[in-house]
């Protein structure tokens, strides 16, 4: 059962990822709260986040608030067919809802359909913020049935398996490592 303390850090996640640029916004542009002081406004001209932004269907996506978003939901327990911090999340739910709550993207439900949308990425050129994916069943091939989100560094954030809770590993341990499939970049 996730604590109090994370249910509510995540949903504030989900109240504060988007801020209105300003207050008189009418052209439906957003920034992310890590570029927004709370405290007295803009400061996303000294912004120097590494993660950059990109844009998927005309709406601007930041990457940096996805990551962020996406840890900020570290520890909640894995559900199959989960899709929301109160109850908990499968893989695909947890990218999902991170994508929808952070930069209002739709993705599909599944890890499978998910691996069909935005551009194929190499591992080799894998960013921040593009969808890892993974053959994460018994059986062999390379049939998708897992998926994360890189966050740099060979390592992705993803919702694991029964029993075990939202988590950081490296995409070059012996197990991930065997079982990546592809990646799909939706971030620009």
């Amino acid at each position: 059962m996730p604590t109090l303390s994370k249910l509510v850090c995540a949903a504030l996640t989900c109240l504060a990822v988007q801020l209105p640029a300003h207050a008189d916004n009418t052209d439906g542009s957003f920034q992310t709260a890590s570029s927004f002081s709370w405290w007295g406004g803009d400061k996303s001209a000294n912004n120097n986040a590494t993660g950059g932004s990109g844009v998927f269907g005309g709406r601007s996506l930041s990457v940096d608030g996805l990551i962020n978003s996406a840890k900020n939901l570290i520890g909640l327990p894995y559900r199959a067919g989960g899709t929301s911090p109160t109850s908990g999340f499968d893989c695909s739910g947890f990218v999902q809802y991170v994508f929808k709550h952070a930069a209002n993207v739709d993705l599909p439900r599944t890890s499978r359909d998910m691996a069909q949308v935005g551009q194929s990425v190499s591992r080799d050129n894998l960013r921040p913020g593009d969808m890892v994916f993974f053959a994460h069943t018994h059986g062999g091939g390379n049939r998708i049935s897992h998926v994360g989100v890189y966050v740099g560094e060979g390592r992705f954030i993803h919702s694991p398996s029964t029993g075990k809770t939202i988590q950081i590993n490296s995409m070059d341990s012996g197990y991930w490592s065997s079982k990546f499939v592809t990646a799909r970049r939706v971030t620009d």
